[in-house]
């Protein structure tokens, strides 16, 4: 698929990979979070940090909105004392003079694009209740209206899970992406961070900016990427596996249909017609619910990962495999009875598809008709009857038109045509046959599509090479790590049926 980026300079890969960069710039170690994020918000979905405090949570949330033009943010430090009025504005004066009841909801989160909420699970119930809506259709209820919110994306933070049996599951799992951010790790990187100075501010050219039609342009676009046979037997055994090796697992329907939605958003922005097990790699970010399943989907999905590498060639090849039993059947039916001799084509008209006997006549062969093999079949089953038949004859231009004549056949197989003198002759050649013009490029469309199947089992054999060549706007570190692992587990496996 050839991405037209609607009123937008951003024409490709590599330059929506730049303006993520540019949001990266001086951040050390979040490269995952920023690719998540970007990932949720380019799919309109949200996104929940579990971490502790001062770990530049916040300041993701507030360099988007320089990857924007004229976006809105709100951001709110929530506690157990935040009421409405502080998040979805405070009661409008004027209405309650009408006797209504609504908010003035301008610059905040109702009226805003990019919403960062940091402890979410401490905020009163009345507010947390008021999000499920909001951030499940994008509508706010404004006293008697319902509002339509131009969110694109909300983004959650606490250092703590929500508790159990408060009632909060539903609202979490409006969270489609989870991940548990940590500080910086490598001395290297943390003598870099406190050596420089991270601006919240960065310089993005005002050609590079996203704009509100560009944003809905792509949702629109994102629809338009067909779920392919790969991502449904994928996503089919992974849920199989984690139903077998998680039981206590719960992921409700309405999150598989979310990270499908998010997985057609990666093969979009990574200019592809149809997902790939790369688009998948966003998965076990979307899976668990706390530290401990974490730890263990990420372990189930790597293994999982390895063992289904091929997965997506596999249903490459076979694609290819139907598309030529397909032309292969065409040819087929392009197959007629001709004279042997003249090796003359014929150009049917309406495309007739089943085989044909030639009529003539013992004063002139040159004049001839044909009869298609089904029709000279029922009216050998009701010989010396009188039928309806229809023929076919040639014009001057060498194209056959279709013509009705009552005919009816005798024991020897000559035609009689009703208020004719002459007698007709069945000519029957069932060995001689030819294709009609197509059939030579039909050969070479197969001849194609046999190459591109012997290339894909060349890449078979070097799949890592090939994964690596896909482009990889989102979680390019995480892929690597995936195939570098493979390429270990399988350097391990060669070695010991050798030792065998």
């Amino acid at each position: 698929m050839e991405q037209n980026f609607k009123y937008y300079n951003l024409n490709n890969f590599q330059n929506l990979q730049r303006l993520i960069c540019l949001a990266k710039e001086n951040v050390f170690e979040k490269d995952e979070i920023f690719d998540l994020t970007f990932l949720a918000l380019l799919s309109n979905e949200s996104i929940f940090l579990l971490g502790k405090p001062g770990i530049a949570k916040s300041l993701i949330a507030r360099r988007l909105k320089y990857c924007f033009k004229n976006s809105v943010n709100f951001e709110y430090l929530m506690n157990k004392f935040s009421t409405p009025d502080e998040i979805f504005g405070p009661i409008s004066i004027k209405a309650f003079e009408k006797e209504e009841y609504a908010r003035n909801i301008k610059n905040y989160l109702p009226s805003a694009n990019i919403v960062f909420l940091d402890e979410i699970w401490k905020s009163s119930s009345a507010v947390l209740n008021s999000l499920l809506m909001i951030i499940n259709e994008k509508i706010y209820k404004n006293g008697k209206k319902e509002i339509k919110v131009p969110l694109y994306l909300l983004m959650a933070a606490s250092n703590e899970l929500p508790e159990k049996n408060e009632g909060l599951d539903a609202l979490y799992d409006r969270f489609t992406i989870r991940y548990i951010a940590e500080g910086i790790l490598k001395n290297k990187n943390f003598q870099r961070m406190i050596t420089n100075s991270v601006p919240v501010e960065i310089s993005v050219e005002d050609n590079l900016k996203i704009t509100e039609e560009n944003y809905y342009h792509w949702l629109l676009e994102i629809k338009k990427v067909k779920v392919n046979k790969f991502l449904v037997s994928f996503l089919m055994k992974l849920r199989a596996r984690l139903n077998h090796e998680l039981s206590l697992l719960y992921i409700s329907d309405r999150r598989w249909k979310k990270i499908t939605l998010i997985i057609l958003a990666s093969a979009y922005f990574n200019n592809r017609t149809e997902p790939s097990i790369i688009d998948c790699l966003v998965i076990p970010f979307c899976l668990w619910n706390d530290y401990e399943e974490e730890v263990k989907i990420k372990k189930i999905f790597r293994d999982f990962f390895i063992e289904n590498i091929q997965l997506e060639l596999y249903f490459k090849a076979l694609k290819y495999q139907k598309k030529i039993k397909k032309i292969i059947a065409v040819i087929n039916k392009l197959k007629f009875n001709i004279d042997y001799k003249n090796f003359k084509i014929y150009k049917i008209k309406n495309n007739v598809n089943s085989k044909f006997f030639k009529i003539y006549s013992s004063l002139n062969k040159e004049n001839y008709l044909l009869i298609s093999k089904d029709d000279f079949q029922s009216l050998r089953k009701q010989a010396n009857v009188f039928l309806k038949i229809p023929f076919l004859r040639k014009s001057r231009h060498n194209q056959y038109h279709k013509v009705y004549l009552r005919v009816k056949l005798n024991d020897n197989l000559q035609l009689k045509i009703k208020n004719h003198l002459n007698l007709f002759f069945i000519e029957q050649k069932h060995d001689d046959q030819f294709f009609n013009k197509p059939y030579l490029l039909l050969v070479k469309k197969i001849n194609l599509l046999k190459e591109k199947i012997v290339s894909i089992l060349m890449q078979k054999k070097d799949i890592v090479n090939y994964l690596k060549n896909q482009n990889c706007l989102f979680l390019n570190n995480y892929k690597n790590s995936l195939l570098n692992f493979y390429q270990k587990q399988h350097s391990i496996s060669l070695k010991n049926e050798q030792k065998k």
